[in-house]
């Protein structure tokens, strides 16, 4: 049965009055089955509730969010360009990398950050000399 049906059959339901779901409900008692397809129909649209007539639910589309976190380009980029090796778990939770190619990227993107923290480093102690050199 699907969702359409399930919307079709509770809008009878409540047209009508109640009567015994059996069919539907195998051997449950009526009041048992009342809740049994109440749990089936999803709340009214607003929409609906206005007196216009429903529709059935489409599934939700993917949104931006979802594509872009699925996106190997997004993730790499943010991986080296922003986060370093705190945004591993965003490239772990990335479908679309193999488990090899997750860990490479995680050891490549480690190194790369490893390697920017030192020349950070260095350029602090470079400028703490210089400085205190001119003084």
């Amino acid at each position: 049965m699907n969702e359409a049906d399930v919307v079709n059959e509770a809008s009878s339901h409540e047209s009508s009055p109640r009567k015994p779901a059996a069919s539907s409900a195998g051997s449950l008692p009526p009041a048992q089955a009342d809740l049994v397809q109440a749990k089936l129909v999803q709340p009214a649209a607003s929409g609906e509730q206005a007196g216009q007539p429903s529709t059935p639910h489409a599934p939700p589309a993917e949104g931006l969010y979802q594509q872009v976190l699925h996106s190997r380009l997004a993730i790499l980029a943010t991986l080296f360009c922003v986060t370093g090796f705190l945004g591993l778990p965003l490239l772990w939770m990335n479908p679309n990398f193999t488990r090899l190619q997750r860990w490479l990227w995680a050891i490549v993107v480690t190194i790369y950050t490893f390697a920017l923290i030192g020349v950070v480093c260095w350029v602090v102690v470079w400028s703490w000399n210089s400085i205190s050199e001119s003084l």
